[in-house]
């Protein structure tokens, strides 16, 4: 067997087919240093529902078939760095960090899965090739981010995503807390961000064009801290970063229902039922508008152990601001030629402040700008990329979105997976030093095309699969034919675990001039908020 036959997706770094198998019976032993009891312990329960192998802990390493070692020899090497080693009478995983270990672990139960639907037979033993795998990610962020602003799904989902996420070497997840649509997370100081902003009246069923039909089904959800926190641990134990994303100052209007004080004009507000960008935004022209903005960020410190604070800053009509007393003697003030300036002024504030508790901020890349804060990572979404280069030469740390290759919330034709697959965040031309400063890669999933887990997964699926394989392997290794061939494979496994995956026809073809009509069709006629290609899939 060579290297080509493996299976595994991200596909590793350096793989080595030595020849031989190894056989791994049901009741097979394993053995841990201390250092990875809990990776261990993670290893012990997926085997056994992935693979039906119940494997038994002893405690001297020569009784074991599986072993999972600190390599003494690396203490200072990267912390997600592994070797995998399967010889025909050991399976030896080592790494310096448990993360190493668990993404081992991730690479030797993908060895050891069956074609069929990802599950071996009860009391049949395993054989894998003996193979000698050594590897690492290329990025340090491999994010997928999650909107349930626009539409909530629950904790149970948001869990079983992670974990299917954990299997491919995702290690951000990124949720996307509140819009104009809803308020999603609750705040002891301002309980109606919950009472009134999380609930809606209905839901537009056409994201291009939402003034055509809304549903008038009643929406809502929220999550309690309890609730939070559970999410965040269960993420924690496979070594998934959870990055809360609080909107400011646009896409604000569930918290101005909430809290109508806090806009420019005063006036009462209902939490919309469309979509699209709305004009009425938080008056950063208000002091009581910025303090409200840091009682929430506190609460959401407090839950969140992330480094990492997202703040949005994207899509901000500035039409208020101009017509803003407040806005505008606040430029006049400081100085400001302008109502973006104004913007970044407040993001600044807003930096400083998240930096004061020993956080940074993130936004979308409209907060750009000469005089940002320079600890402020810039999420590149859309636009011409010299404004990026020019940031990252500066030394700004800079996250890949380009949303033509990785808004998996688009359709199949408009961003296949082939396309995923292709996406390089590493800009041609930047320095070395500049290079260093491209965390990674984060694919988005916005809400307005899922009502349903079904729905949801099913955009993200199969091509979160080439984000994981563009975010963590050496761009040299590579090879879209071949990912394909493994995702042919993989793809039962996904149905096997509950994730709908769109079916291989979707992937990269073009659709007819007959789909291309029914889609249009569907914009007009089709009722389910999820548009397009959805409808004619199953």
């Amino acid at each position: 067997m060579d290297a080509g036959m493996i299976c595994i997706i991200p596909e590793p770094a350096s793989c080595t087919v030595t020849g031989g198998s190894a056989t791994v019976k049901v009741d097979a032993a394993y053995y841990c240093d201390a250092a990875f009891d809990k990776v261990a312990a993670y290893l012990k329960v997926k085997i056994g529902e992935m693979a039906a192998l119940w494997i038994t802990r002893v405690t001297k390493k020569e009784d074991a078939i599986i072993q999972i070692l600190r390599d003494e020899a690396s203490k200072e090497g990267n912390p997600e760095r592994y070797t995998l080693v399967v010889s025909a009478d050991r399976i030896v995983i080592s790494a310096t960090g448990e993360a190493g270990a668990f993404y081992g672990i991730q690479t030797l139960l993908q060895l050891l899965l069956a074609p069929d639907k990802g599950r071996r037979a009860v009391g049949k033993a395993a054989t894998i090739p003996c193979v000698t795998i050594e590897d690492e990610p290329r990025f340090r962020w491999r994010g997928f981010m999650l909107d349930e602003g626009r539409y909530f799904l629950g904790k149970e989902f948001v869990k079983k995503l992670l974990d299917v996420l954990a299997r491919y070497k995702f290690n951000v997840f990124r949720w996307h807390l509140t819009e104009d649509q809803g308020w999603r997370v609750a705040i002891q100081k301002y309980p109606n961000l919950v009472d009134v902003g999380s609930k809606r009246k209905g839901t537009s069923v056409h994201r291009n064009m939402p003034f055509l039909k809304i549903d008038n089904i009643p929406h809502e959800g929220y999550y309690t801290k309890d609730d939070l926190k559970e999410v965040i641990a269960f993420a924690a134990e496979r070594f998934i970063t959870i990055v809360p994303e609080i909107e400011m100052p646009g896409h604000s209007m569930a918290a101005l229902a909430a809290y109508p004080e806090y806009s420019c004009t005063g006036e009462p507000f209902e939490v919309p039922s469309t979509w699209g960008v709305k004009k009425d935004v938080y008056c950063v022209g208000k002091d009581k508008t910025v303090a409200f903005l840091k009682d929430v960020l506190d609460e959401v410190m407090e839950i969140f152990p992330s480094k990492t604070i997202h703040i949005g800053g994207d899509e901000v009509p500035k039409d208020r601001w101009k017509a803003c007393p407040d806005c505008q003697a606040r430029m006049k003030a400081l100085n400001l030629p302008s109502e973006h300036d104004l913007q970044v002024h407040f993001t600044n504030d807003i930096a400083h402040y998240v930096a004061s508790k020993g956080r940074r901020i993130m936004g979308w890349n409209e907060i750009l700008s000469d005089n940002l804060d320079p600890s402020a990572i810039c999420q590149h979404w859309t636009g011409p990329v010299d404004p990026i280069v020019k940031a990252l030469e500066k030394g700004r740390d800079v996250v890949g979105s380009l949303s033509e290759f990785v808004y998996v919330d688009l359709r199949y034709d408009k961003v296949p997976m082939k396309k995923c697959y292709a996406y390089d965040p590493a800009y041609p031309g930047i320095s070395e030093a500049a290079r260093a400063h491209v965390l990674g890669i984060e694919t988005p999933l916005w809400g307005e095309v899922f009502q349903s887990d079904k729905q949801a997964f099913w955009y993200a699926f199969p091509r979160a699969l080439a984000i994981a394989e563009a975010s963590w392997t050496p761009a040299g290794r590579k090879d879209y034919a071949r990912f394909v061939s493994k995702v042919r494979n993989h793809v039962p496994w996904l149905e096997a675990w509950g994730v709908t995956c769109a079916q291989e026809r979707w992937w990269d073809a073009a659709p007819s001039p007959w789909r291309k009509f029914l889609m249009r069709l569907s914009r007009v006629f089709w009722l389910p908020s999820c548009y397009d290609t959805f409808p004619f899939t199953f």
